[in-house]
């Protein structure tokens, strides 16, 4: 397992993980400098391929491990297969060691910008 394309990492108080966001579509798991083998999520499939889209960043929520929410700021391709950035959330279990995995329709989108826009 190896970290390949960073576009963010994130750190938790009070966490010895740091979660670093792949633009390819997962965001790994660095504990005690070793990439855990689980994706902590996965968005392969659902995050376009290509150079110009990806998984840029992450936030958990404040409320995480009471609540399970993940925000993921990323591109999407829309009916007419343009690209969206967007800001999903998802769900999933604070200390759990399998990876959330996100499907279409398994997000909740809380905002997205128009089709060609790149002031993202």
């Amino acid at each position: 397992v190896a970290i390949e394309v960073p576009t963010d990492v994130v750190a938790r108080p009070g966490d010895d993980r740091l979660y670093v966001v792949e633009g390819s579509g997962t965001v790994d798991i660095v504990r005690n400098g070793s990439i855990q083998l689980e994706p902590f999520v996965d968005l392969t499939g659902f995050v376009p391929p290509g150079n110009a889209s990806c998984l840029f960043s992450m936030a958990l929520h404040p409320d995480f491990d009471s609540n399970g929410h993940v925000y993921l700021w990323h591109d999407v391709s829309n009916a007419a297969g343009e690209l969206e950035v967007v800001l999903s959330r998802i769900t999933g279990s604070g200390r759990s060691q399998r990876p959330m995995r996100c499907r279409r329709g398994g997000e909740i989108q809380t905002a997205t910008t128009p089709p060609g826009r790149s002031d993202y």
